[in-house]
């Protein structure tokens, strides 16, 4: 049997020839097939597979999996506290008139989980049990991000079916919109995640059939879940009105969103869910419903659909600002979704979701005109910067005054500038024109010289130095093609040479006295390659530089460039452990934010790296700055995944940090779906999102972390790129991290220690900096200092920048200090302590847990070391700090035991007891093995 999943790359082809053979009597399908020849022949085997469940389907075969209600049940109605299958009912959650869906947890001690448990209303009988059973079929073989998860189907004990489906804490997708007041352009975000869940639906052969705002639900964090695929409808099946459920039924659809076809009752296929998302997206994005009635009836709606065709998006809209951003692409767009003709909309939810995006991207969209006037207008609102200027070249020069009329229509508030930016484009276009001329000819004498990696931005540098003499002149020019190949080389990861070209940029502009704003811009860029480059000293040395340009310039322009500027160099303070100065110029970088940035929403920026700033010295302020700059950045409205994945996983971090484990891994699963989404799922940055999830699942439940981290290796092995060392590093990492929070000794003695190989290089030292530190705090908690120690004095000596207060310099110290505890070395363990409290002292980062770790070491080393006096100083500082947060019992276990252990060598045995006792009961879930646990026990 063909895999579902193996038919999605080929589906549009297929999906034709499907058509073509289910339009034909089940008896002549057969020699339709035999005789098929060409490309189409190489789909016969998956063509032959997908007819034989069809006829299944057209039989009514699948829906003999759960059974009818029985005759003379019960009729009243469920109620809270009833027991449903293994499922405890807690409040209803909403009804139709099919059926019940009750909030439900369950409660044979086999999960723990809350559920969206699906029951019938016992008046429809055996149409719901068929409703059911095809939700369940359909649903377990659907799995994505954003469809709501199928967990448990079965029959209570009065042989009522139920369906236990994942419980989404979320609103409907329009309410959610209105509440939140969103921009077009994250409108537009959300519906895109809905179209991939439709999309993958589809791929699977299964068409939705009711996609409506309530079947749409969106979280607190802005996640999208598709609902209720209970009058979903595989491909293959027949007509609408095939089934009893249709027949007892009616028609299952939601008339306001339903398709022209829908409406007639005919034969319904992935167009028809295209339709009613363009009908959902109509109104998200107008605030209206396409039609517009008189009388109200069902009537009158069924005949607009089928007749009627809906008003320009933009006619609708309320405001004149939403008429403007939704006349012309997005009006076209609508359109088309809303076509009554099948063959007149989009040939899939794929390619309606795309020309969405290229709207985003400021892309031609194909739902508009293909003129070339359009093409070029829409390509020079794109590419800002002259260097993407080259691919239209030669539709520039067909066009001849076009481009020079569009810039001067967007500058018409300043007719001089638009001449000088139109020069400036010109001059562009000039470089680019001679660069292709040159691989024209290169492709047709040369064309191995093309082959050579950075070939083509080589032959555009080389054009850059040919033209200067022409362009000596002419300052403007010869910035606008200095300006291009900077960045044409900093997006080909040429970074050395576009800082050479870039610090000629930046000479060239200040000679020839341009604008502040240009100025500062141009040191930004430079000061992120030379970070690239790992040239810390001058990407600082440059970034002041830049910061400081023009300071007694206070133009929107001038300070709109200073801000993201200012933001970074507060940042790279920060990483270097100049914490004092990070503070003075990221605050200015927020002031200027709100002076100056409050439109634009940059605010953002300097609020996420303030929140940096605090986190692991100041919790709670890092988790209020990371909340305020979530809310600028969702207002800013232009989030690529990147971004998307970043603000989501540190907003994590600092949930985690205060103790707020469930929320830190919500935001952790939105950070991993976004990096998977814009980067795949084996690249660098999900596989380390991966594992930042699971040290916030490690929190609430270590073993299933280990299960999941166990599911993910063997996914990724399964990849074309397998394992390499460092996706394994991480994945190891996350494994003793799992193994110590749970006090597993057994299962952290059969993880490989970082070996030898790891010690090879400085730059390998410090790629597995992770595993180091999670690896020698579970050892030294199993017994196996010794083990530990080398890698993480190997990371310790290697560390950049020597003791500088950053957060993962403590918690490397912090490790170090456990170590040599758990080596019987309380001296060396004192002095590391102490060091320790130390510098978060002198960094004011008395506000967090690594304080209170640090000050729990040196008190226990005080103590072993034989020297109480200091012991008991430590402890009184210890007992003077307010309680903290913590997001697993293990972690604040850790600290209080040290403090226990300590109070019972200075002979105070009953503080130590009464500790150990108020902790035993949150260490039950550890291993029974555990050292804490013991320790706990013994000290009790």
């Amino acid at each position: 049997m063909t895999s579902l999943s193996s038919l999605a790359d080929a589906w549009p082809t297929l999906s034709r020839l499907l058509d073509q053979a289910l339009a034909l009597p089940p008896q002549a399908r057969g020699t339709w097939l035999d005789g098929l020849s060409g490309e189409a022949a190489q789909h016969r085997e998956a063509l032959h597979d997908l007819l034989k469940t069809a006829a299944d389907l057209e039989a009514d075969r699948f829906l003999h999996t759960l059974p009818s209600l029985p005759a003379g049940a019960d009729a009243t109605e469920p109620r809270a506290g009833e027991q449903v299958g293994p499922y405890r009912l807690i409040r209803e959650l909403g009804r139709g008139g099919m059926g019940l869906v009750w909030l439900a947890e369950r409660s044979d001690g086999v999960a723990t989980r809350r559920v969206a448990l699906k029951l019938p209303r016992q008046a429809w009988g055996r149409s719901l049990a068929e409703r059911l059973a095809r939700e369940r079929e359909i649903l377990a073989g659907l799995e994505h991000e954003h469809i709501a998860r199928l967990y448990d189907a079965g029959t209570d004990a009065q042989g009522r079916p139920f369906i236990a489906m994942q419980y989404v804490d979320g609103e409907p997708i329009d309410a959610y919109c209105r509440r939140h007041g969103l921009a077009t352009a994250e409108r537009i975000g959300l519906l895109l995640q809905a179209m991939a869940a439709v999309a993958h639906a589809h791929a699977r052969l299964v068409v939705h059939r009711d996609l409506k705002p309530g079947n749409v639900l969106v979280d607190a964090q802005g996640r999208v879940t598709l609902l209720d695929f209970g009058v979903a409808k595989l491909m293959e099946d027949g007509l609408t009105g095939a089934t009893a459920l249709t027949e007892v039924a009616g028609r299952a659809l939601t008339p306001d969103y339903a398709s022209p076809e829908q409406i007639r009752g005919e034969p319904l296929g992935t167009a028809s869910d295209v339709y009613s998302l363009g009908v959902l997206a109509y109104e998200l994005l107008a605030g209206a419903k396409p039609y517009r009635l008189t009388r109200g009836t069902a009537a009158e709606l069924e005949e607009a659909i089928t007749l009627v065709d809906p008003p320009a998006a933009s006619d609708t809209a309320a405001t004149p600002a939403l008429r403007k951003t939704l006349r012309g692409d997005l009006d076209a767009i609508l359109g088309k979704a809303l076509k009554k003709a099948v063959a007149a909309r989009y040939a899939s939810v794929d390619a309606f979701a795309q020309d969405l995006q290229r709207h985003l991207r400021g892309e031609p969209v194909l739902a508009r005109p293909d003129g070339r006037a359009y093409k070029l207008a829409k390509f020079i609102g794109r590419h800002r910067l002259a260097v993407a200027l080259g691919a239209a070249a030669a539709v520039s020069l067909l066009t001849g005054g076009a481009l020079a009329a569009w810039q001067a229509h967007q500058a018409r508030e300043e007719q001089q500038r638009a001449s000088a930016e139109v020069r400036r484009q010109r001059a562009t276009q000039e470089l680019y024109i001679e660069t292709l001329s040159r691989l024209s000819v290169l492709a047709a004498e040369e064309p191995q010289a093309l082959t050579r990696p950075g070939a083509v931005t080589s032959v555009l540098v080389d054009k850059l130095h040919e033209l200067a003499p022409r362009v000596a002149a002419s300052p403007d020019d010869r910035g606008a093609q200095l300006e291009a190949v900077m960045v044409q080389l900093n997006y080909d990861r040429r970074f050395a040479e576009s800082l050479a070209i870039g610090k000629e940029y930046l000479a060239h502009l200040q000679a020839h006295g341009a604008p502040a704003a240009q100025v500062i811009n141009t040191y930004a860029s430079l000061g992120r390659t030379l970070f690239q480059l790992g040239r810390l000293d001058e990407s600082e040395t440059m970034r002041r530089a830049g910061v400081a340009w023009a300071a007694d310039t206070h133009d929107h322009d001038t300070e709109l460039k200073r801000i993201p500027l200012a933001a970074d160099l507060g940042g790279l303070l920060t990483n270097r452990g100049k914490r004092d100065e990070a503070l003075r110029v990221l605050t200015q970088a927020d002031d200027l934010a709100i002076r100056y940035g409050a439109a634009d929403h940059l605010r953002y920026e300097s609020l996420l790296r303030l929140g940096m700033f605090h986190l692991g010295f100041d919790d709670a302020q890092a988790l209020q700055r990371l909340q305020q700059a979530r809310v600028e950045l969702n207002a800013n409205g232009d989030i690529d995944d990147d971004t998307a994945g970043q603000m989501a996983w540190q907003l994590g971090d600092a949930l985690l940090a205060n103790g707020r484990a469930a929320e830190a891994e919500t935001a952790m699963e939105a950070s991993l779906a976004a990096y998977r989404h814009g980067n795949g799922r084996d690249s660098r940055s999900a596989v380390r999102a991966f594992g930042r999830l699971m040290g916030a699942v490690s929190r609430r439940d270590p073993g299933r972390a280990e299960a999941l981290i166990a599911a993910e290796r063997d996914a990724l092995r399964r990849l074309p790129a397998g394992l390499p060392p460092p996706t394994d590093s991480l994945l190891r990492a996350r494994e003793f991290e799992a193994a110590w929070l749970r006090g597993d000794v057994e299962k952290s003695r059969t993880l490989a220690l970082p070996g030898d190989e790891v010690l090879k290089s400085p730059a390998t030292v410090r790629d597995n900096e992770v595993l180091i530190v999670l690896a020698a705090r579970a050892a030294a908690l199993d017994g196996r200092a010794g083990a530990a120690r080398r890698p993480l004095e190997a990371l310790l000596a290697h560390w950049p920048d020597g003791h500088t207060p950053k957060r993962l310099r403590l918690q490397m110290e912090q490790a170090m200090a456990e170590v040599q505890l758990a080596a019987d070395e309380p001296a060396a363990a004192r002095d590391t302590a102490v060091a320790l409290v130390t510098m978060i002292e002198n960094a004011q980062g008395t506000a967090s847990q690594n304080y209170r770790a640090a000050l729990s070491v040196a008190a226990l080393a005080a103590a072993r070391a034989g020297d109480p006096a200091a012991a008991q100083r430590w402890l009184a500082r210890l007992a003077g700090l307010p309680a903290l947060p913590f997001a697993s019992a293990a972690e604040r276990a850790d600290i209080e035991l040290r403090q226990a252990q300590a109070l019972a060598l200075l002979g105070r045995e009953a503080d130590a007891a009464a500790i150990a006792r108020r902790l035993l009961p949150e260490l039950q879930a550890q291993h029974p093995l555990s050292p804490r646990l013991a320790q706990a026990r013994q000290l009790g």
